[in-house]
């Protein structure tokens, strides 16, 4: 299964300069196309092609295509769209609202990301209803009365892929690739409202209905996604029934009141006349009443860092790589040059000195000889007083010492060792390594099957016993669940070195 997620990493490790290197690429995109923004917006919704051109940050044309459209057929409408609205750019937003992509809000005890992210993996594979890879993404929200709000958005990775190879054909780059729920989010802070009020937002797209709560500054607290159920109830009832149970929900957990519940994209079909009747709060219209040009618009403004973004992030990184390569050929060019410029200075100032060079060449020639003449003299001295020492004092020399200088090399920094211990038995010499490991269960077996190769493969062959493993098991077992500022794992490793 793919992941595509936002996740902490170690220091100093790869992960991290990719890391570093796709905050470098976001800062490129925000700076780049903050003035100058262009790019083709494309929605797609219930088999609906729509796109709409950006040029420079200024709307040039709209097309709708009138047949129906598929989500891993779009080669065909993306073509035919960039003709129809003479799109010259190669930006690309794409905005899908489809039944395969499904965005799931679950509640889960708080934990680390170690921890949470196999739980997500196993919700995610319960969810999916396709055969074949998932992508998924993640967004930690609220946490109250001991329970962690997680929102994923899961993907089908077939759908990512027949993106990617569109994109290639029509040589574009694509930019946004999110569902049409999450323009949504960006609308809280558009409303008139007061700075740090937290308010309640009911948008309407179709046949899906989304509702935001959050303050105008910062993330939403809440997002769902309601979709017109034949349950018997008329939507404004229906609608008005979720309303109370989100406004119930922020009450209760978080002791915060929506005195306003704000409506946008109200219709025939939905209208805050139909809500009114069945919520306490004041239900009010947003003042614009957008059509799909302007949610296109939106979506072709968010920023590419919002975790709803399915773009890969190599695709995402090109724009920026492609700069760096012309940067770095560029300063090739110049370093080539200076270092022709220099060979030939260098090799003028030889020829000028030709003779002292020889000169020197053979000192340095003489020199070196005499050097290994008198290493290899030194060494016959040393190899003679060692078989003198070994006639006059015939015993066994101490292993204690050189084994432990052994291990302060092997030993991983991340595991602090309390105890190590070396006996003489008639079977051979006992070592005994006991310490304690800070980082995480999988991090911890890691680098102790490292340290286990290291002794059994060194210069001393310790034949290790197995057992350590199932005691560190254990130590996590019954670890589970304890408070502590960390995790510590006790490790004993226990080893025999033949006669």
């Amino acid at each position: 299964m793919t992941t595509m997620t936002l996740l902490p990493t170690p220091p100093f490790s790869r992960e991290e300069s990719c890391a570093k290197f796709g905050r470098l690429s976001r800062e490129f995109h925000e700076r780049a196309f903050s003035h100058t923004l262009t790019t083709l917006s494309v929605s797609l919704r219930e088999g609906r092609f729509r796109a709409l051109a950006i040029i420079k940050g200024t709307i040039q044309a709209s097309w709708e295509k009138p047949e129906p459209t598929s989500l891993l057929d779009l080669q065909p409408a993306l073509a035919e769209a960039i003709q129809q609205t003479r799109f010259t750019g190669k930006n690309l937003t794409l905005l899908v609202d489809d039944p395969q992509c499904l965005h799931r809000t679950i509640q889960v005890p708080p934990m680390t990301m170690d921890d949470l992210v196999p739980v997500l993996e196993r919700k995610v594979k319960q969810e999916q209803t396709w055969e074949g890879a998932a992508v998924w993404k993640f967004r930690i929200g609220i946490q109250a009365r001991g329970k962690q709000t997680v929102q994923l958005e899961i993907w089908p990775q077939r759908i990512i892929d027949s993106l990617v190879t569109t994109c290639h054909n029509l040589n574009l780059q694509l930019r946004h690739c999110m569902p049409f729920s999450t323009l949504a989010e960006s609308q809280l802070r558009t409303l008139p409202t007061e700075p740090g009020e937290t308010t309640l937002l009911i948008t309407n797209h179709g046949q899906t209905i989304s509702l935001v709560a959050g303050p105008n500054t910062g993330p939403p607290l809440v997002v769902r996604q309601l979709t017109r159920l034949a349950d018997g109830l008329s939507i404004g009832e229906r609608v008005g029934t979720e309303v109370n149970r989100t406004l119930m929900y922020l009450n209760q957990q978080l002791h915060i009141g929506i005195p306003r519940v704000w409506l946008l994209g109200e219709n025939a079909l939905l209208s805050a006349e139909q809500i009114q009747p069945h919520v306490a709060s004041p239900i009010l219209p947003c003042p614009i009443a957008p059509d799909w040009t302007f949610w296109l618009w939106v979506g072709a403004n968010l920023p590419i860092h919002h975790f709803a973004n399915f773009t890969p992030r190599d695709v995402l990184q090109a724009p920026i790589r492609s700069v760096i390569t012309g940067v770095i050929a560029t300063m090739a060019g110049i370093v080539l040059c200076l270092s022709v410029g220099a060979t030939a200075a260098v090799t003028g100032f030889l020829q000028k000195h030709q003779a002292d060079v020889q000169s020197i060449h053979q000192t340095t020639s003489l020199l070196t000889q005499q050097q290994e003449e008198w290493k290899a003299k030194l060494t016959g001295i040393h190899t003679q007083r060692e078989w003198a020492q070994a006639v006059l004092h015939s015993q066994s020399m101490p292993l204690e010492g050189p084994l432990f200088t052994y291990l302060g090399t092997v030993m991983p920094s991340s595991l602090v060792l309390h105890k190590a211990g070396i006996i003489r038995t008639d079977q051979g010499w006992v070592v005994e390594l006991a310490g304690q490991s800070h980082a995480s269960l999988p991090a911890s077996l890691t680098k102790l099957d490292h340290l286990i190769q290291r002794l059994e493969q060194g210069p001393y062959r310790i034949q290790v016993d197995p057992q350590w493993r199932n005691d560190l098991l254990m130590q996590h077992t019954s670890n589970i669940g304890s408070a502590s500022d960390g995790p510590r794992y006790p490790f004993s490793v226990k080893g025999t070195i033949r006669l």
